[in-house]
């Protein structure tokens, strides 16, 4: 196996990264020029090629779709993907769930009052009545 062959198998390798379509449509155009640029007597693609060449894979891969459709149902699956990414994370971080009624009055109370800084008096007296009010 020459050099060359060896190296074009590497960029055929990378080139793993872009969809088969894309590989199918411009792999022998994207390996050609990449051999027509290495440098003689190279054997390895350089780091700067190969991360270069995975980026752009990638980039080719996550391209939202064309159709006006398709893009639809994308949109849909990575706003529930969101969600049930998000209640996954409320449910594994053992969040004990929201406070009782008294509980949660009492404390938009303390914020409140510490939002407009009144005196600790007036802010004891208010957590009393709220509590009051909450309890019926």
């Amino acid at each position: 196996m020459t050099g060359a062959d060896r190296l074009a198998r590497h960029y055929r390798r990378l080139l793993w990264a872009y969809p088969r379509r894309y590989r199918r449509e411009r792999g022998a155009e994207l390996v050609t020029t990449l051999l027509d640029d290495a440098t003689p007597g190279q054997l390895r693609p350089t780091v700067a090629e190969a991360r270069d060449l995975v980026a752009g894979g990638l980039r080719a891969r996550l391209r939202p779709p064309r159709h006006p459709f398709a893009r639809l149902v994308a949109a849909q699956v990575a706003l529930y993907a969101g969600v049930l990414g998000a209640a996954a994370g409320v449910l594994l971080s053992g969040y004990p769930g929201p406070p009782d009624g008294a509980a949660a009055v009492a404390a938009a109370t303390a914020g409140l009052a510490g939002l407009r800084h009144i005196p600790n008096g007036i802010t004891f007296t208010m957590g009393l009545l709220s509590m009051m009010v909450a309890a019926g």
